[in-house]
């Protein structure tokens, strides 16, 4: 309305006032175009982004995530700063992220424990709130025992768990996490003692006894495995572990869990597409070119599993969904939104 006015109103002016006041409304206009942050994002970024993560650091979790910053100040330009925030299993870190301002600026360094906090109640929002930019790595979890444990398969260990109830301890990491629910999925008719045994100490603890059985990342199994310390039984993931032939999913010995370890960048609620689209690109480009962030992935045995859009969205979804329905088998499922 004000526009169409401004034109009628300049048709009343000799055409030498006229072109002065199309040049005027052309600099209010451009100026107002200005305003807004959708357009601004064509230069970003033009200073430092922040990259939280919510885990001590020297972790694998924070080594990787470091990897990924500085492969991107290198993709970008711009400094990419680390801050930890540690705390309830990486739930502070994302509770800051889903606070900041979505301008790019404030990115977080995202693992498969947002499944775990979001549900388990210690966030009032659901895994979906923030916005996901790209999944750089995934990691599979894997089920073992001792070299010289009696069972050669989880079946072995199935038969002897029913014959004697409420014998066997089965380690993870801690109550809630990813671990502990692959557990749980195995042992759903079965009588066992899980211990939350914690990171740091979880192959020692198996290897010393405390524990007869563990879920931890596929890494550790297969060091120990090759030095003749560990056997693996079952696998966490939709396929078989390539330096663990042999040992089958859980998909194949008939248990309904699929989930792995993730590793990602998200950003605040409504970050401009443009921003994301910046961010994937160089973030694409990072997993192709950057060797040190390859060679570390290498020497953890992780996936590098670059994904984003609609199919990361996709299997977000799906890896969500597995969490809540084993959540909620054991009573652990504590989400604070009502419509899950």
């Amino acid at each position: 309305m004000m526009m169409r006015r401004a034109i009628k109103c300049l048709k009343r002016f000799p055409w030498q006032k006229r072109i002065f006041f199309q040049m005027l409304l052309t600099g209010v206009l451009i100026l107002s175009f200005g305003s807004n942050p959708a357009k601004v994002s064509a230069a970003y970024p033009e200073k430092t982004i922040i990259l939280l993560i919510g885990f001590k650091a020297g972790g694998a979790t924070d080594l990787l995530g470091r990897l990924v910053a500085k492969g991107l100040e290198k993709e970008l330009g711009v400094s990419v700063m680390v801050m930890n925030k540690g705390g309830a299993g990486g739930a502070l870190a994302y509770d800051a992220l889903h606070r900041a301002k979505p301008d790019g600026y404030t990115l977080g360094w995202v693992t498969g424990s947002l499944f775990t906090t979001t549900n388990i109640g210690n966030l009032n929002w659901g895994y979906e709130a923030l916005d996901p930019v790209a999944r750089i790595a995934k990691w599979p979890l894997v089920v073992g025992v001792r070299a010289d444990a009696p069972w050669t398969s989880w079946n072995d260990f199935l038969m002897d768990a029913k014959r004697n109830p409420n014998t066997y301890k089965f380690g993870h990491a801690g109550t809630g996490s990813i671990g502990h629910l692959m557990n749980v999925a195995l042992s759903s008719n079965l009588n066992v003692i899980f211990v939350p045994i914690g990171v740091d100490r979880r192959f020692s603890a198996l290897l010393g006894g405390q524990i007869d059985l563990l879920s931890a990342p596929a890494a550790g199994f297969v060091k120990f495995s090759q030095a003749g310390k560990m056997r693996a039984l079952v696998v966490s993931s939709n396929q078989r572990v390539p330096l663990l032939p042999t040992t089958p999913t859980a998909r194949e010995i008939g248990i309904d869990f699929q989930v792995d370890l993730m590793y990602g960048v998200f950003a605040p609620p409504k970050t401009p597409k443009e921003i994301k689209h910046t961010l994937q690109t160089a973030l694409k480009n990072v997993t192709v070119n950057y060797k040190p962030l390859q060679k570390f992935i290498e020497a953890k045995r992780m996936d590098l599993g670059y994904l984003d859009g609609p199919e990361l969205n996709r299997w977000l979804s799906d890896q969500n969904t597995t969490v809540v329905r084993i959540m909620k088998d054991v009573g652990l499922f504590k989400s604070q939104l009502t419509k899950q």
